[in-house]
């Protein structure tokens, strides 16, 4: 299942935005000779602050196969402090369980806010940084995340990791 139009998705070739495809959505990219279906989704969000009013703004949410467990989001410069575009990596699962329950102890913590909305706060050496996403949009780039790749179907890639591990002790 691809997600729709009212989410905001649409076709990427190379697995990363492109300026004919601001929104993102699911595409291919070539990795090790094999093609792999990486997902993103662009959804609105806010950035809570202490003026008044709520500043809005949209992200962009990432699902790489060959990173299965985990999800990225994207902050565009202007949100961020540093005015340079920041990252976030973080459980697939705890997006998911964040959608409807309180979720994370760590750096980054979600929970409901509402019928619409999921609270996430991003916890640095910087500071706190508190958002409200899309839920709609976030439950939208999730069902195609797990359509790619089932919960429990994830794998480590062990095959890869024990080559890729002998190759780097071969210089020790």
């Amino acid at each position: 299942m691809h997600c729709g139009a009212a989410h905001g998705c649409g076709a990427v070739t190379t697995g990363r935005r492109g300026a004919s495809d601001p929104a993102g959505g699911v595409g291919t990219c070539r990795w090790k000779g094999a093609f792999v279906s990486v997902i993103e989704h662009t959804v609105q969000a806010q950035l809570v602050t202490r003026a008044p009013e709520p500043r809005p703004l949209r992200v962009l949410l990432r699902y790489d196969p060959r990173n299965a467990f985990a999800v990225s989001v994207t902050f565009p410069a202007p949100a961020c402090l540093d005015g340079v575009e920041a990252v976030w990596t973080f459980s697939r699962d705890l997006l998911a369980t964040g959608l409807g329950l309180p979720a994370g102890e760590g750096d980054v913590r979600l929970r409901p806010a509402g019928p619409h909305r999921t609270a996430l706060s991003l916890h640095a050496a910087e500071g706190i940084a508190l958002l409200e996403v899309d839920t709609p949009g976030v439950r939208a780039f999730l069902d195609a995340a797990y359509d790619r790749v089932p919960q429990g179907a994830e794998r480590v890639g062990s095959h890869e990791l024990d080559r890729d591990l002998a190759e780097l002790l071969r210089g020790v």
